[in-house]
């Protein structure tokens, strides 16, 4: 387990000096963000921190990860339900928050400390296909944006949407789109109410038809179900 408590620092007007110090806070553990509050001089390599921190994991981590991937057919108070749930169980530093933007969904991952989690709430599709396939694919990739760029360091993506899978990209053909999304999902919730109960069904991704046949199924189990 790798020690994260704040070390104490021989302060340098020597900028190589300041770079050696930000590399061993790096391997040691600590995040941007964490960094930066440590020593306020610091804060002028920024750039120097994100590209140390992005270029010290990419080589730790793995071309191919093993990943897991649910989507969750709901309602926005309970994706902010879930979302909360997630960050209960693994910690809130865990669970980066993922906006439903084209160009700024990442924005502050890297400052986030690269968690192993992504949470998109109210998915919509504004993100483009390509990104989101390459979002949930085992092979580490870079993603680049208008503005900003990331690298597919997370091994857990949560995807939440009032609309099925086949329903976000509805400007395509649905068959061509739908067919590489359900091979990298894992598991397919529909939560909804009856008689005033919350109730959840899910199932995996692989055994999925379309919307239609997710809530007949969940209506012909008349309860919770959750295939693991």
């Amino acid at each position: 387990m790798k020690d994260t408590s704040i070390p104490v620092l021989q302060q340098s007007p020597n900028r190589q000096q300041y770079l050696h110090e930000i590399t061993r806070l790096i391997k040691a553990g600590f995040t941007p963000s964490q960094i930066a509050k440590i020593n306020p001089r610091y804060k002028r390599y920024r750039g120097n921190i994100k590209s140390e921190f992005y270029h010290w994991h990419l080589k730790e981590m793995p071309l191919l990860k093993e990943m897991h991937n649910e989507w969750h057919i709901c309602k926005p108070d309970t994706a902010i339900e879930l979302y909360t749930e997630w960050c209960n169980k693994h910690g809130r530093d865990f669970v980066y928050l993922c906006s439903d933007s084209k160009d700024h969904s990442f924005d502050r991952y890297i400052l986030k400390g690269i968690p192993p989690i992504v949470f998109m709430k109210n998915f919509m599709g504004n993100i483009k296909y390509i990104h989101l396939l390459n979002m949930l694919d085992r092979y580490k990739c870079r993603l680049d944006f208008e503005y900003s760029y990331t690298y597919t360091l997370w091994n857990t993506c949560i995807i939440t949407s009032t609309m099925p899978p086949e329903k976000v990209y509805h400007d395509t053909d649905p068959q061509y789109l739908t067919a590489p999304l359900l091979r990298r999902l894992d598991t397919i919730t529909y939560h909804y109410k009856e008689a005033g109960i919350d109730k959840a069904f899910a199932m995996p991704a692989e055994d999925y038809r379309d919307f239609s046949d997710l809530k007949r199924r969940a209506k012909s189990c008349k309860g919770m179900k959750f295939y693991n």
